[in-house]
């Protein structure tokens, strides 16, 4: 079986010529993700949400039951919820 993959192997590299591909990889560089939500933080009774533009955003608790999913609009959201640990965009809140 080594032997057999080494010459496949083999067989490969010669048939594309990688040797004489580009260093250079072809097509996308690389990939920057503008982030929607700029923070996220606690309030009085709640989850104060600031973003860039509106944006649907779920929140879970930590048995990962959606508790809201809330469309967001552009600025500052302030979001009431009990008490309890919430996940929001993968991060940890505690609303005490």
């Amino acid at each position: 079986l080594i032997q057999w993959i080494s010459t496949r192997m083999e067989y490969l590299d010669n048939m594309w010529d990688i040797a004489s591909l580009p260093e250079t990889p072809l097509g996308v560089e690389s990939i920057e993700k503008e982030s929607i939500i700029e923070s996220i933080g606690v309030g009085r009774n709640g989850v104060i949400i600031k973003c860039n533009s509106a944006t649907q955003i779920s929140i879970y608790n930590t048995t990962g039951q959606l508790v809201k999913s809330v469309m967001l609009k552009q600025g500052v959201n302030d979001i009431p919820l009990s008490k309890g640990i919430y996940i929001v965009n993968n991060k940890k809140i505690v609303i005490l």
